[in-house]
């Protein structure tokens, strides 16, 4: 019976419909601080004024970990588990990452060409962490359609462009925030390592190939065993000892003969 399990579940998985790799957006932007203080040091020295400090970052999104709801020219997608957006942050060649752990957007508008990214943690476990990014352009368009795997790539004079972080953990205390403009902003797209079809393919006809070997050698077992007799509505097989399988045919008819000439002497 185990044998007849592994081969459905062999079928399942090579007939069966496929898992649709995760998309992850890898993204990148550039800018200069507006404004912002380094109280504890995050980015340098502590107390230090993060006015006019470049500022550079990455970001990635995971759209199987975004819910979308589209309408019209937009669509708003919210994260439905941690890690669904991840930034960080580099300022004096110190770099800070916001890590989503409670909720989590991405915009998309095409009629305006804006994205907007927004990384909201909620105070848990002594970290409060925010970061958001708003970035269009409605003279040169970058933002074409609100499919959230679609890439672009912009650095035009018209880009209009903010965002801000607030960075004020406890134990320890970190404390940092700044406001910035973006000059450039683009992104790229990467897959997952969630297994492929033909993996799974590969993985289905393997199990198939252990369930007809284990059929196999149980009905070699069964023929090597001997003959069966019925008794009592059961299968009882009789084993032959090593040895005896070479001259069962030859048994078998001498038996016979003897019955033979009995019957003829009567």
């Amino acid at each position: 019976m185990s044998h007849k399990i592994i081969a459905a579940a062999a079928f399942a998985i090579v007939l069966g419909p496929m898992a649709a790799q995760a998309t992850v957006i890898d993204g990148s932007f550039s800018g200069t601080l507006t404004g912002g203080d380094d109280t504890t040091g995050v980015f340098g020295p502590a107390s230090s004024d993060l006015t006019g400090e470049a500022i550079s970052g990455t970001f990635d999104y995971v759209t199987t970990l975004l819910t979308p709801s589209v309408s019209g020219s937009q669509n708003t997608l919210t994260g439905t588990a941690s890690g669904a957006l991840t930034v960080t942050v580099t300022i004096n060649g110190f770099s800070h990452t916001f890590t989503d752990n409670t909720s989590s957007s991405l915009f998309l508008d095409s009629g305006a060409s804006q994205i907007t990214i927004t990384s909201a943690n909620a105070p848990s476990g002594g970290v409060d962490e925010d970061f958001s990014l708003e970035a269009d352009d409605i003279f040169t368009p970058f933002i074409t359609s609100t499919d959230p795997t679609q890439t672009f790539s912009t650095s035009d004079a018209f880009l209009n462009s903010q965002g801000q972080f607030v960075i004020d953990d406890a134990g320890p205390t970190v404390q940092a925030n700044g406001q910035f403009t973006i000059e450039s902003i683009s992104t790229t797209t990467a897959t997952t390592s969630t297994p492929e079809p033909a993996s799974l393919t590969v993985l289905g006809i393997g199990l198939a190939g252990i369930a007809g070997a284990r059929g196999w050698r149980r009905g070699a077992l069964r023929r090597a065993a001997g003959p069966r007799v019925r008794r009592s509505g059961r299968s009882i097989i009789w084993p032959i000892p090593p040895g005896w399988r070479a001259c069962w045919s030859g048994h078998i008819a001498a038996s016979m003969n003897a019955a033979a000439e009995a019957i003829r002497f009567r």
